[in-house]
């Protein structure tokens, strides 16, 4: 899906597979729409070490009591995962597209003021990924 010499996305390539995929859809499964889901990196404003972003917050946590001091201080953006639910009917029009913020990719913390969230420690609160499905839905399932 990517160009080998430049790194950017073929959209032709991509283009084409969306068309593929929605009519292996339509022709395996009857099927009117297609729901898929994407991770988009966000930047995420925060202010007094709690950013907001895709309908959620989470802590900025600084260590130690002068982390949470310097947290209370500080504002800006750090980088942020959402969780993105697009609906697309077989004639790819797009019909739903919703986001629910998923984690902070930067914490309060180290040398220069900021920490990178360990790969490791990404997806792994369950609440956290629930929360941000809940989001990304809540306008196709509210009353």
């Amino acid at each position: 899906m990517f160009d080998p010499s430049t790194g950017q996305l073929d959209t032709v390539k991509t283009g084409l597979i969306r068309v593929r995929t929605r009519s292996e859809l339509r022709s395996r499964f009857n099927a009117d729409a297609w729901l898929h889901p994407s991770f988009l990196v966000r930047k995420a404003p925060f202010d007094r070490g709690v950013a907001r972003w895709d309908g959620v917050s989470q802590l900025l946590r600084g260590k130690g009591v002068l982390g949470w001091l310097a947290a209370a201080q500080k504002q800006g953006t750090v980088g942020a995962l959402s969780l993105v639910v697009s609906i697309e009917d077989m004639s790819g029009n797009t019909l739903y597209v919703s986001a629910g913020g998923l984690q902070v990719l930067t914490t309060l913390g180290g040398k220069e003021g900021f920490t990178d969230v360990p790969e490791d420690s990404l997806f792994v609160d369950p609440q956290r990924n629930l929360e941000a499905v809940r989001v990304a839905l809540e306008a196709l399932v509210k009353p």
